[in-house]
């Protein structure tokens, strides 16, 4: 049976269409390679300074999501 099989095919009702990009996912995006090219053109050592101080902020703003990190790592390791 060749790729003509009517088992295999996929009806015209189930075919997965295209969503169109949506306008916040290309605004999203554009910020991260902006942030990624603003990386890469400081010296290592300060990228790595600022990227720890950029994470503790974040740490500490985001409360919510650090509740459910430390949970996640909670089940993950239980040992610690």
């Amino acid at each position: 049976m060749g790729p003509a099989d009517a088992s295999t095919s996929t009806p015209a009702s189930e075919a997965v269409t295209a969503r169109p990009v949506r306008f916040l996912y290309r605004v999203e995006y554009a910020v991260f390679r902006l942030a990624f090219g603003f990386f890469a053109a400081l010296p290592l050592r300060l990228a790595l300074h600022l990227g720890a101080w950029l994470g503790e902020l974040f740490y500490l703003v985001d409360v919510r999501d650090r509740q459910v990190a430390l949970f996640n790592l909670s089940i993950a390791f239980p040992e610690k």
